[in-house]
């Protein structure tokens, strides 16, 4: 069991699930997103499942979401997964 108040890796994933802004951008929580990028400094750039949280917003249709991730400092846009797939490649099959 975790300790009270021990550190945790935002990055890291966590008991079979995705990291939390993996998990966040997935289930469309839009202030979870913002909270995580506000406060807890996560790695934008950060590659789970062969998406960036940026891609995985984009391919699901989160425009919220995917603006949220495009006004962070830091994002790469041109991330691409194993197929050379880049966010504006995924996102028009869903918008």
């Amino acid at each position: 069991a975790r300790e009270r108040g021990a550190q945790w890796d935002v990055d890291a994933p966590f008991e079979g699930y995705p990291p939390i802004l993996f998990y966040a951008a997935r289930v469309r929580s839009v202030s979870g997103v913002r909270l995580l990028l506000e406060e807890a400094a996560p790695n934008v750039n950060r590659v789970y499942d062969d998406r960036t949280p940026l891609m995985l917003a984009a391919e699901l249709g989160f425009a919220e979401i995917v603006q949220l991730f495009l006004e962070r400092d830091g994002v790469d846009p041109n991330a691409t997964d194993k197929r050379g797939n880049t966010a504006l490649v995924l996102a028009p099959k869903r918008f």
